[in-house]
């Protein structure tokens, strides 16, 4: 049985084919990377390490995807991970069974840490259904404070459909909690513009829920 090298240092792991380091720049060089940042994974063929332990290089794979050859994952240029904070990358466009897509993102920030921060937020391919290819869950999170967040979220598919939603937290310690949900969107179900027999449908949707503290106001919910 022949398996790939398994490095820790401190909490970072991480697999790679070789490695090598330079005692006079203090940089390691490593092929064939493979790092987990939580359920994220980075892949990467040449990359440098430097003294702080951040990650560089020229070509990268991101994916969510925990197969070695990955179904799905964003191609990026001048990527780095910073480990336990967050991964920085320049143009990237999505990929799936290894077919590049139109999608494409100029630059994107993922946080990696275990509480949540503001940064991009990974998408999720789509391959069928009657809204045909596209990805879902394209967005932002913000982290406007403790007590406050908001996500602006996006389902986008090839054939012209989409859907574009907010949702927010927010919550006072032993006064109150609550969410807010706004989306809107556009499916297109079946036929086509050319054939004039296009069935399509507008979506709309607010939903709101509010939570007093049992102890500040028993009873009240909305």
């Amino acid at each position: 049985v022949t398996r790939v090298p398994h490095f820790k240092q401190g909490d970072n792991e991480f697999d790679t084919d070789s490695l090598s380091y330079n005692f006079g720049s203090k940089r390691a060089k490593l092929t064939g990377l493979k790092l987990q940042q939580d359920e994220s994974y980075i892949i990467c063929n040449n990359v440098f390490r430097n003294e702080d332990g951040s990650i560089i290089t020229d070509i990268g794979k991101f994916t969510t995807c925990n197969l070695d050859h990955p179904h799905f994952y964003f191609k990026a240029r001048q990527l780095k991970v910073i480990p336990g904070e967050k991964v920085v990358f320049g143009p990237a466009n999505l990929v799936v069974e290894d077919v590049p897509t139109p999608l494409f993102i100029p630059f994107g920030i993922f946080p990696v840490q275990k509480d949540r921060k503001s940064g991009l937020l990974f998408p999720a391919p789509q391959m069928g259904g009657i809204r045909g290819f596209g990805v879902t869950d394209l967005g932002w999170h913000f982290h406007i404070s403790d007590h406050v967040n908001l996500s602006l979220v996006s389902d986008l598919y090839f054939g012209g459909s989409y859907k574009l939603s907010m949702a927010s937290q927010y919550a006072s310690k032993y006064k109150f909690n609550g969410q807010v949900n706004v989306s809107c969107g556009y499916s297109i179900l079946s036929g086509s513009k050319e054939e004039n027999n296009l069935v399509a449908s507008n979506d709309y949707s607010v939903a709101w829920q509010h939570n007093e503290d049992p102890k500040n106001h028993p009873g009240r919910t909305f």
